[in-house]
C-alpha cells in the first residue's frame, strides 16, 4: 500500500513537472515564432525600403585609413555614373572631424546611406593590380598616393610624365608638369577617381560578397545600421559566403 503511494505519488509529481515543460517549451516556442514573425516584417520592409531607395536617393561612399577620412564620393543614382560628384578638401576635414568623434549622424547629413571603407577592406583583396581601360594600376601605387598629400606628383614621376627634353629653361618644364596637373583636376579629385577604381574593382571581381564579407570583418561601417545589416551581422560568415555561392552559380548557369 506504501509502495502503491509513493508511486502513486512520482506519478503525479512526474505528470506535473512534464506538463510544466510542456508547457514551458510551447509558451517558449510561441514566444520564439512571434520573434522570428516581427524580425521577418522589419527585414523584409528593410529589404523593401533599400531596394525603392538605394539606387535613387544620395549615397556617401568615404575611404578611411588609420582614423583619417582619405577621399570620399556622393553618388545621387548608382545608375548614372555622371551624378558622382567627389568632395573636396574641406568637406572632407570636416567629416575627418566628425568620423574622430563617432558622430556619425552629422556625417549622413542628409544623404540616405553612408559606407565608410578601411584600407583594409583593399588591401586583404587577393588582386595585386587594377586596370582601367588600357592602363594596369599595382594596387601599392594606388595606396601610395591616396596616403600622400600630393598623389599627382607620385603619378606623374611613375608614369614618367615629369621626363620633359632636355634643351629647355626651368621655367619651361614647370609650365609644362603645371599644365600637365592641371589636366588631372585637385588632389580630392584625383583620390576620389583612385577609391572609384578600387570600390569598382573588388565589385566586379567579387559582386556583393565583397560589401557583406568585409562588413562582416569591421572593415566596413555602414551607417545607418538597419534591420538588414544587424540580421548580417548575426550570420555566420560562412553561411553568406554559401548562399552568394550558389546565386552565383545559378546566375551563371542562367546566361
Amino acid at each position: 500500500m506504501i509502495i502503491a503511494a509513493i508511486i502513486v505519488f512520482f506519478s503525479v509529481v512526474f505528470f506535473l513537472i512534464t506538463r510544466k515543460i510542456i508547457k514551458a517549451i510551447f509558451l517558449a516556442s510561441s514566444t520564439l515564432f512571434v520573434i522570428i514573425l516581427i524580425l521577418s516584417f522589419f527585414i523584409f520592409a528593410d529589404v523593401m525600403n533599400l531596394k525603392e531607395n538605394l539606387e535613387s536617393e544620395p549615397k556617401i561612399f568615404l575611404l578611411e585609413d588609420d582614423s583619417k577620412i582619405l577621399t570620399g564620393m556622393v553618388f545621387s543614382d548608382m545608375s548614372d555614373f555622371n551624378s558622382m560628384n567627389f568632395l573636396p578638401e574641406d568637406d572632407l576635414k570636416n567629416l575627418g572631424s566628425s568620423y574622430m568623434k563617432h558622430d556619425y549622424e552629422s556625417m549622413l547629413d542628409e544623404k540616405f546611406l553612408m559606407f565608410i571603407f578601411s584600407m583594409e577592406a583593399f588591401e586583404n583583396s587577393d588582386s595585386t593590380i587594377i586596370e582601367v581601360e588600357d592602363q594596369t594600376f599595382e594596387k601599392e601605387l594606388i595606396f601610395q598616393m591616396l596616403r600622400s598629400d600630393d598623389p599627382i606628383q607620385i603619378f606623374i614621376e611613375d608614369q614618367g610624365y615629369d621626363n620633359i627634353p632636355e634643351g629647355i629653361s626651368p621655367e619651361q618644364r614647370a609650365d609644362i608638369i603645371a599644365r600637365r596637373r592641371e589636366q588631372m583636376g585637385s588632389s580630392s579629385d584625383f583620390k576620389g577617381n583612385l577609391f572609384g577604381m578600387l570600390v569598382g574593382t573588388e565589385m566586379m571581381d567579387r559582386g556583393p560578397i565583397f560589401i557583406f564579407s568585409e562588413y562582416k570583418k569591421d572593415n566596413i561601417l555602414i551607417y545607418p545600421e538597419t534591420a538588414v545589416f544587424k540580421f548580417i551581422d548575426m550570420v555566420p560568415r560562412s553561411l553568406i559566403d554559401k548562399v552568394f555561392n550558389f546565386v552565383n552559380e545559378r546566375l551563371g548557369a542562367e546566361q
